[in-house]
């Protein structure tokens, strides 16, 4: 038990005493109004974040969350109201509620824990306090209630097809602490292995060699990446990836670097092939040999580091 469950618990609490001195009805059109707008605001979520891509708008990684907090606001004043209008409440309280009280605010202040897991990830800065939220004993019983996929709420990861590959040399992206390794997954670097061939074999391209340096090479620069969470080809030290090459004393005459962080390996592959710059290095037929390195990272992403050389 951390201090969020304690938050919970006084949530809990704080809402018992308010539900045992209120009428049957009302707590009760409390919970139904909430829950009603936490399921319209998560269903609605991606229609609204593709209104919003209409007008130009860029999704970063914590507008997700703030749109659908606020729709759930919206959408439960609402509700609220039009329950007021239909039904005629009595605002004493029974023996009958006071003795359902206690079940009114763990529903009540389960659905609120449940949002609150959900949405706020994104805005804890340090590692240590967005573990402090996701492992915790509520937030791993939302987890198991597994909403986020019955909703579809995957748009709360962020749109890292927009975001999170760099869109030039120099571009950089400072990454959320909460981002965290969780071991190399070598299965996904055998299958983008796989990608990258399959679509120089559709380009009527040789097929590149693996190369055990350049895979090291991959594997020590996705390693600064999560020490440093600095995501760019530009190191911090200000090298490009054919100045770490030479450092490590690798020979070549020509050498490019791919990066991208993405839900899985399917769509790392096609931020990568959707970026002018990374497919030509998929498709160069000056290249000849590839280093692939892959990171799980907590929540629920990748990181891929793809060199290239003749």
């Amino acid at each position: 038990m951390n201090i969020v469950d304690l938050i919970f618990i006084a949530l809990f609490a704080l809402v018992a005493i308010f539900c045992f001195k209120i009428s049957f009805l009302v707590a009760l059109e409390s919970i139904i109004s909430l829950a009603l707008s936490f399921f319209i605001g998560s269903k609605s979520l991606n229609f609204l974040l593709s209104i919003l891509e209409k007008f130009g708008w860029r999704e970063n990684i914590y507008t997700p969350s703030l749109v659908l907090i606020l729709a759930i606001v919206i959408i439960w004043g609402v509700i609220q109201s039009l329950f007021s209008i239909i039904f005629s409440k009595k605002t004493e309280a029974t023996i009958f509620s006071k003795c359902f009280s206690f079940v009114f605010a763990f529903i009540f202040a389960l659905i609120v824990a449940t949002i609150a897991c959900l949405t706020f990830p994104p805005f804890f800065s340090s590692s240590n306090s967005y573990d402090c939220l996701t492992e915790s004993r509520i937030c791993s019983l939302s987890k198991k209630l597994n909403l986020s996929k019955s909703l579809d709420l995957s748009a709360l990861q962020g749109n890292v097809l927009n975001f999170m590959t760099p869109k030039s040399e120099t571009d950089a992206i400072i990454l959320p602490d909460y981002l965290k390794k969780n071991g190399q997954n070598m299965s996904a670097e055998n299958e983008i292995f796989s990608l990258v061939n399959q679509e120089r074999k559709t380009n009527d391209l040789k097929v590149l060699a693996a190369d055990a340096n350049l895979n090291l090479l991959a594997q020590n620069y996705a390693e600064t990446i999560l020490q440093t969470k600095y995501f760019s080809h530009y190191d911090m030290s200000k090298k490009m990836p054919d100045a770490r090459a030479k450092a490590a004393n690798y020979n070549f005459n020509y050498f490019g670097e791919n990066l991208a962080i993405a839900e899985n390996v399917q769509v790392a592959h096609k931020i990568l092939m959707d970026s002018s710059a990374h497919k030509e290095n998929i498709l160069s037929p000056i290249y000849q040999r590839v280093g692939i390195a892959v990171f799980n990272l907590k929540p629920n992403s990748i990181l891929v580091v793809e060199e290239f050389s003749n």
